[in-house]
């Protein structure tokens, strides 16, 4: 049991750092599936990995890396446990580094989340839809499915209205700060 929580750890923590390393905000928290989806839209072009980016070797261990992140996320802000083939991760045996090639029989187990609230969900089939640039998987629209939304950003915050005097009759005239520009402007 302990090992099947530290393969899960072990994966997540390289994904974590490898995303940190790169400039994406990678702390477990639901805003850094935004950082997730950034890091999709730089790396990957017409279904294929930059050539010198991060996927470009050791793809299918690094995906299932971001797969796991993805789902501790999840997991850290809605409550829930791991499944390993629908089991429980505490009644299952689960290596995260095993490398399916070495055996062609042998599958890479199914690895998915149940919630706090009872649902299944699967973060590994969502970040191979969002890898293979099926942009509606976005990994944060995956978290606010689950429940997780990222925190709503801080709205811009309104200036307050100047008052100038008008040059030709001295009447004071009103002035706004623009929004985008930070410019004043006079009617």
């Amino acid at each position: 049991m302990a090992h099947q929580r530290d393969a899960i750890r072990v994966a997540a923590g390289w994904a974590s750092a490898a995303l940190s390393a790169s400039g994406y905000e990678a702390d477990f928290t639901p805003k850094s599936l935004a950082a997730l989806d950034a890091f999709f839209d730089d790396e990957v072009r017409a279904r294929a990995p930059r050539r010198r980016g991060l996927l470009a070797t050791e793809r299918e261990e690094r995906l299932q890396a971001f797969d796991i992140y993805v789902g501790e996320v999840i997991r850290r802000a809605a409550g829930g446990a791991w499944l390993v083939d629908g089991v429980a991760l505490s009644d299952a045996s689960f290596d995260a580094t095993t490398d399916a090639s070495t055996d062609e029989e042998q599958a890479r187990p199914a690895l998915t989340l149940r919630l706090a609230d009872g649902s299944v969900v699967d973060p590994v089939a969502r970040v191979l839809a969002r890898f293979a640039g099926d942009i509606g998987a976005g990994l944060v629209g995956f978290g606010v499915e689950c429940g997780v939304a990222p925190p709503v950003p801080d709205p811009e915050p309104v200036r307050p209205r100047r008052r100038f005097l008008s040059r030709a009759s001295g009447a004071p005239r009103q002035a706004s700060m623009s929004r985008t520009s930070g410019a004043t402007v006079v009617p």
